[in-house]
């Protein structure tokens, strides 16, 4: 078969040459220019991701940061209402304290008596300890020690193996214990709600 360029002058032939080759530059160009811009949309569709990625990262662990601030302080001012609510208890038991001290000696026989009712109830009394002020309530009842306190007493029984203790120190103790602990299952309670819930919760108290 007869080459297209048979029969072609040399000036033909060169200029068609020459021709041919800009036609495969031009296209070894666009292709190249089209291979470039697919490597830059590449890149940059990595780069988004990247920069996404990193975005949210970046606002997870503010949003970390900031829950773990309102958890700070929030149980900060659980912290502190319980020793708000502390100092109340403290005061109104050391008033009672005061009040118990101070009492008439007809209610404090029946606040005696009362606590012996209920002593007797658990166990046969052998003996009791408790203050000079009390020991004349328990004179031919059972054996007496008398011993400094506030009042009541700590009852035994003939065997020495079962007591109960109705002295008023400790009553107010257990009594100041029981408060505490209540006051502190409210408040840390709270805590199981979020953040806005636990607000709301101390505003509409």
């Amino acid at each position: 078969m007869e080459s297209p360029m048979a029969g072609m002058a040399p000036n033909d032939l060169t200029a068609s040459i020459i021709a041919d080759a800009h036609a495969k530059a031009r296209e070894i160009d666009e292709e190249t220019a089209r291979q470039v811009r697919l490597l830059r949309d590449e890149t940059d569709r990595l780069q988004s991701e990247r920069r996404e990625r990193y975005y949210d990262a970046a606002k997870r662990k503010q949003e970390e940061l900031r829950e773990q601030a309102q958890a700070k302080q929030d149980l900060d001012a659980v912290r502190l209402a319980l020793a708000e609510r502390q100092c109340l208890i403290d005061e109104a038991l050391a008033d009672a304290r005061n009040k118990l001290e101070r009492l008439p000696a007809e209610k404090r026989k029946r606040l005696i008596a009362a606590l012996w009712s209920r002593a007797s109830s658990r166990l046969m009394i052998a003996s009791v300890v408790t203050c000079q002020k009390d020991a004349a309530f328990f004179r031919g009842k059972c054996r007496v020690t008398v011993k400094e306190s506030l009042g009541g007493f700590r009852a035994t029984s003939p065997d020495g193996k079962v007591s109960v203790d109705f002295r008023l120190e400790g009553l107010l103790d257990d009594l100041k214990a029981r408060k505490t602990a209540e006051i502190a299952s409210i408040l840390f309670g709270e805590q199981k709600g979020s953040p806005a819930e636990n607000a709301a919760k101390r505003r509409r108290r």
